[in-house]
């Protein structure tokens, strides 16, 4: 995430998990070597079930600050693409997206991301 965060800043990380889960989740992202940047936390008043759609509600109130997001859940695309969004879905894990997640990059792992990234926003 390092190598990405030189070439385009992290500025958040949106989760559906829930605001009682906050410190762990910020400890997890220093743990693993991500970059500074608040963690947008699940409100309690948003049901797990529509956590997936207030990710994307919250990237579109960004748009066009943070043109990106890195998440490896696909109903992720599909909220976007609803809500218009011009931004990129870098789907982590995956090999292949489906056909009508246009704005959707498959991205394999992690090892691969920021040549991806470089490609994507010609670095």
């Amino acid at each position: 995430m390092k190598l990405i965060d030189a070439m385009v800043p992290t500025a958040v990380y949106p989760t559906i998990r829930p605001e009682e889960v906050t410190e762990g989740t910020e400890r997890a992202l220093q743990t693993h070597g991500f970059p500074d940047a608040p963690v947008l936390m699940r409100p309690k008043h948003v049901e797990y079930r529509d956590g997936v759609m207030q990710k994307a509600q919250q990237m579109m109130e960004m748009w066009p600050e943070v043109k990106g997001i890195f998440d490896d859940d696909i109903r992720l695309s599909f909220a976007l693409k609803a809500l218009g969004y011009k931004g990129t879905h870098f789907v982590i894990g995956q090999n292949t997206t489906p056909v009508n997640a246009r704005m959707s990059i498959p991205v394999p792992g992690w090892d691969v991301a920021p040549g991806i990234v470089s490609r994507m926003y010609k670095f």
